[in-house]
């Protein structure tokens, strides 16, 4: 079995659900929980007005060093959507073990649309780069963590 870092990294194409999954899994686990979207909403204050104001470079200068104050967070759970992973996936990969909850895309909910070309592509990346990988087959939060706690060698 793969050894475990103490900071685990969910990523999820439907974040409604990531978020759900790995909040509910940090907290039956006593661990501390970051969603990675929230606290770069926090750092910049106004992501949009930064971009606009400072242009991307500095927009993802700003989102990897949030990525990596997450990543300093000891025994931690964080959620990042595939954006958020693609852009400091470096940092991430490095200090923490990358578990996709992968769910099919018929069963993705409608708040987070992406194109067909899109899911694919980034399912197949996640799938190659991912430590761990949740094939979900319904959406149940409580199922969900039982087959994190099986793929994590029964830690609860």
């Amino acid at each position: 079995m793969e050894e475990l870092k103490d900071k685990i990294l969910f990523i999820c194409l439907d974040e409604g659900l990531g978020e759900k999954v790995s909040k509910a899994f940090a907290d039956s686990l006593n661990m501390h929980y970051a969603s990675c979207k929230d606290l770069i909403e926090y750092d910049l204050f106004n992501s949009q007005a930064v971009y606009k104001e400072c242009g991307e470079e500095y927009y993802l200068m700003r989102e990897r060093k949030v990525a990596k104050m997450a990543c300093g967070y000891e025994n931690s759970v964080m959620f990042a959507n595939y954006d958020i992973y693609q852009h400091s996936k470096e940092i991430f990969d490095k200090y923490s073990t990358i578990i996709y909850i992968k769910i099919p895309e018929k069963l993705l909910s409608n708040e987070y649309l992406i194109s067909k070309m899109n899911y694919t592509e980034r399912d197949d990346d996640l799938s190659l780069r991912a430590n761990f990988i949740i094939n979900v087959k319904r959406i149940n939060e409580k199922s969900i963590i039982r087959e994190i706690y099986k793929i994590l060698g029964g830690i609860k």
